[in-house]
């Protein structure tokens, strides 16, 4: 199983979406039980520190995302990390990145 994203710009104090869509890749179908999210940002030393702790992330199983809504208060590189449960146990891991100018 994987997952697609894309790096987006933002403006600073722009509300958007941020998530991914994961893609079944074995052919069985699988359902999102629980999802969370932590937002990182860059550091002048190119590591990332977090903005604040996991929270809960909104499960689309229609469409197989997660997502959020996140609004910058800095400008620089971002990126949210996600962590997902499916319905047989297994713990993913995918994050999207941005940028606010």
């Amino acid at each position: 199983m994987g997952f697609m994203s894309q790096v987006e710009g933002f403006y600073l104090g722009e509300t958007r979406r941020r998530g991914i869509h994961f893609i079944e890749d074995d052919g069985n179908d699988f359902t999102i039980t629980v999802a969370t999210y932590e937002v990182f940002k860059e550091t002048a030393s190119n590591t990332y520190t977090s903005q604040g702790a996991a929270a809960s992330a909104t499960i689309d199983n229609t469409n197989d995302n997660v997502y959020t809504f996140v609004t910058p208060a800095a400008t620089g590189l971002y990126y949210v990390q996600f962590a997902v449960t499916i319905d047989d146990g297994t713990v993913l891991y995918g994050r999207c990145a941005y940028r606010v100018t």
